[in-house]
């Protein structure tokens, strides 16, 4: 199964069974350099199986969204992470975050 995780789960709790897929919508603008990374992925847990941007309107300077495809590898309970940064000003360059804890069996 698919399960659709957004900013609107920010922080918040989302179940999930070995075998899903958890698809990461969040808003953002490469233009201005900041992208979303995952930040600490637990790889026992969770496998990066793609990352994409969609930006639909392709006008210089509009924003669009990152995608993540992270499929859930084990039972037990995570805090998936991301940052939403400029990569080459390191930790500085993070402008937020996002967190969802993933509870899988």
């Amino acid at each position: 199964m698919t399960i659709t995780v957004t900013e609107q789960n920010d922080g918040g709790q989302v179940r999930a069974q070995v075998g899903d897929t958890l698809e990461l919508h969040l808003a953002e603008n490469a233009t201005t350099g900041y992208r979303w990374e995952p930040d600490n992925l637990d790889t026992h847990l969770f496998e990066l199986e793609e990352a994409t941007a969609n930006y639909p309107s392709g006008v210089v300077g509009s924003g669009g969204d990152a995608q993540f495809r992270i499929k859930v590898l084990a039972a037990g309970s995570a805090t998936l992470r991301l940052k939403y940064w400029r990569r080459w000003e390191g930790e500085s360059g993070v402008l937020k975050r996002f967190s969802v804890k993933i509870d899988a069996s």
